[in-house]
């Protein structure tokens, strides 16, 4: 029996999973949600996929969940998220619709988003951009405030990276405001090759291994798709500068934190610490965004210098950020000091 932890955060749920996924065999897997209390988005997302593909790949085994009726499982039954991993109980992912304290847990299929894009003749980038936004009034009321740009933002960013990069077949992500705890959670999920196999493509970058390429792939200019030597097309908004997770990331320094975990390894920083975690079986990259609200405006105001900062960054290092240990001991200062701070 895998009984459920009352709250189910970042850190118990990647052991809560590593747990039931390292488990020896067995023919009956028994789900118990009686003590199941609150659920972060996160932990939604991570673990109803992990179910998932768990199931898909223990064909012959039987998967009985327990005690999913009570009172505390109506708000992940709202969420979508037992529809997630195959229980027929609650809502269908995106079902709900969503208010100024959550996005429900949301699958899109990306090869209807491009045929959506073709339809409406619009650039991928853009469609995408206009789906950030949208869902990110949801969460502000449908208004356009400093929270709305920089959720937005972050949002238009990833999003970007999974359809660019990840060659996956679907993206989901979830989203959460509390108040009451000055704390809004935006996480997204993908089922693609991971952070490795898609910048291994760039021939300039020295990767050592799994954890080396999420480090790289957090530094400002580095991508899979754009590196010095290759074709430069004009006016391709998907061949960016490779700023965008860099530019999350250091948004998440003013009160938050940033997570992103990609096949075997997950990191997580934030302004005091970078802490690593051993993910067990979990092939695609998923990526947890933490803000405080009460810091919105100075956020709000820093998008520009964190660009410059990025821009800073690449000159100075004029292509030095390829190997695994600069990228390394690069995210240790810059997640040490805040930017207003920063020399």
């Amino acid at each position: 029996m895998f009984e459920l932890p009352r709250i189910l955060e970042l850190d118990n749920a990647i052991e809560f999973v590593n747990d039931f996924l390292n488990a020896e065999k067995q023919e009956n897997y028994h789900f118990d949600f009686g003590k199941m209390g609150r659920i972060s988005p996160f932990a939604m997302l991570y673990l109803a996929n992990a179910i998932l593909q768990f199931r898909r790949a223990n064909k012959e085994s039987r998967f009985l969940a327990f005690n999913f009726n009570g009172a505390n499982c109506d708000y992940p039954k709202h969420m979508g998220f037992f529809r997630a991993f195959g229980l027929k109980i609650g809502n269908e992912p995106g079902e709900a619709s969503g208010s100024t304290t959550y996005l429900p847990l949301t699958i899109l299929k990306i090869s209807e988003i491009r045929r959506e894009a073709v339809s409406l003749r619009m650039p991928i980038g853009e469609l995408l951009e206009e789906k950030a936004l949208a869902q990110s009034k949801i969460l502000t009321n449908n208004q356009e405030t400093p929270l709305t740009d920089i959720l937005a933002y972050s949002l238009k960013e990833i999003l970007r990276n999974v359809v660019e990069h990840s060659e996956s077949d679907i993206l989901a992500f979830c989203a959460q405001f509390w108040p009451s705890y000055d704390k809004v959670e935006l996480c997204i999920l993908d089922t693609g090759i991971g952070i490795y196999e898609s910048i291994k493509a760039n021939p300039i970058l020295e990767i050592e291994d799994n954890k080396h390429a999420i480090e790289l792939s957090l530094a400002p200019g580095i991508s899979g798709k754009n590196y010095k030597g290759i074709r430069q097309r004009h006016n391709d908004i998907w061949q960016n500068s490779g700023y965008g997770l860099f530019m999350v990331s250091q948004l998440c320094l003013y009160g938050g934190s940033f997570f992103v975990g990609s096949n075997s390894t997950g990191i997580k920083l934030d302004i005091e610490n970078k802490q690593e975690y051993e993910l067990s079986d979990f092939n695609g990259t998923i990526i947890r965004v933490c803000l405080k609200p009460s810091e919105i405006d100075t956020l709000h105001n820093s998008l520009a210098e964190i660009r410059k900062k990025a821009s800073e960054i690449t000159k100075f290092e004029d292509g030095a950020i390829k190997s695994a240990s600069v990228a390394s001991q690069m995210l240790y200062v810059k997640f040490k000091h805040r930017l207003d701070t920063d020399t």
